[in-house]
């Protein structure tokens, strides 16, 4: 990552997002998955929980493939899934805090920062940042919109996981596969939500988990496994082309 800068439509007014470089960044065989995207990923992908040594807190991450620095949803530069994960589909875009000097009191909101040394920015082909005239163009709305999926994603994060653990609803979880050839692949460090456990969550629980709007999250992470097939199915379909 280069230096981030705070975008305006000055500095950057003439730069450009080559859209098609989005995937030459390396993701690995997964990608951090806010709670504010759940309902989008899990109609297409599994998303898993896992421990952060640093943070001592559980993250969940979408996963995108079986081994390790794999990505079954990309094939020929193409993502095959209609929704792309706010991870991803930010680009060269992050949020970062600043002060308000304006305000009475000492306020810090966040703003859209940019790092022009991506390999998606250039001034020459590609989607345009800001209208001819400065305005934003209709590509800027959309990463407003994921920054704030982002954002408004991490602010829930914390409470849900902590609210999941402290009703034992989070279990490890080792998937073993079975491809075709025979070919084995087992997944293990990440965790999931309990069905079971879910199922006997007593009334008081399951009012508290859906008064602070957790409880739809944790049907969401369970269900979400039914995604792996489709990680068999890519996974098998590669084999079968080699």
């Amino acid at each position: 990552m280069g230096q981030l800068e705070l975008l305006n439509n000055v500095t950057h007014a003439e730069l450009m997002v080559d859209q098609a470089k989005l995937f030459d960044q390396p993701t690995g065989n997964c990608v951090l998955a806010f709670p504010t995207e759940f309902s989008d990923l899990q109609r297409e992908y599994p998303i898993l929980l896992q421990y952060n040594q640093q943070t001592e807190q559980f993250q969940a991450i979408a996963l995108l493939g079986l081994e390790n620095n794999e990505n079954l949803y990309l094939t020929n530069a193409q993502w095959d899934a209609k929704y792309l994960p706010a991870s991803i589909a930010k680009g060269p875009f992050s949020i970062g805090m600043q002060k308000n000097q304006q305000a009475q009191q000492a306020q810090v909101q966040p703003v859209v920062m940019i790092d022009p040394a991506h390999s998606t920015i250039n001034d020459k082909q590609g989607t345009r940042i800001f209208k001819e005239f400065g305005g934003n163009s209709q590509y800027l709305d959309y990463i407003n919109q994921v920054l704030n999926v982002i954002l408004q994603g991490i602010d829930q994060a914390k409470a849900m996981y902590c609210a999941y653990q402290a009703m034992g609803l989070i279990e490890p979880l080792t998937l073993e596969i079975t491809l075709k050839h025979n070919q084995t692949h087992k997944i293990n460090g990440f965790y999931t939500i309990s069905r079971e456990k879910l199922a006997r969550l007593n009334a008081e629980q399951v009012y508290q988990l859906n008064h602070t709007g957790l409880l739809e999250g944790a049907y969401l992470i369970a269900n979400s496994l039914n995604n792996v097939q489709r990680l068999i199915n890519y996974k098998n379909e590669r084999i079968q082309a080699r």
